[in-house]
């Protein structure tokens, strides 16, 4: 019996016994008295907390970019290979071929990359709750002017 749980619920004693349960890590207690030692940063916020100028984001972005587009131009350079191996033909031509591709490929990841880079940036996510919060006060605006014109009918005797 000392290794049991003893619940009352509703004049019902249950036992649970405690090899089955989980192992419980207490916490540090916190004091109601002090608002302030209650964490207050929402998950959300905390990204909007994080360091760094813009120039620093994109060095940032450089850096892997440059990732991106040397393995871009490790499968480009082995696709063409296997072609000159099946098809044949000048060894120019599939280096003419090769640069052509790596740069458009290359600008392409780039653009992608830099979009991706500026949506979800702190600046980016700042300009997401912007929106959010607009489209939130234009429709408790619009919410308002209906109740408000509804209001003023049933004020003026107007029941339409």
């Amino acid at each position: 019996m000392s290794n049991q749980l003893k619940i009352v619920e509703r004049g019902e004693t249950r036992y649970i016994d405690m090899d089955v349960l989980p192992p419980v890590k207490a916490a540090a207690p916190i004091k109601l008295s002090d608002p302030l030692a209650l964490p207050a940063v929402r998950a959300a916020d905390a990204v909007m907390l994080r360091g760094g100028d813009a120039v620093e984001n994109a060095q940032a972005s450089l850096m892997y970019s440059k990732a991106i587009i040397a393995v871009f131009a490790g499968g480009l350079l082995g696709l063409l290979f296997l072609a000159w191996l099946r098809w044949g033909g000048d060894i120019a031509t599939y280096a003419g071929l090769y640069v052509l591709l790596l740069s458009g490929g290359g600008l392409l990841a780039l653009v992608v990359n830099r979009k991706q880079g500026l949506h979800h940036s702190s600046t980016g996510i700042a300009h997401h709750q912007i929106d959010s919060a607009e489209r939130v006060a234009m429709y408790a605006i619009d919410t308002h002017a209906e109740l408000m014109e509804k209001r003023w009918r049933l004020e003026s005797g107007n029941h339409e």
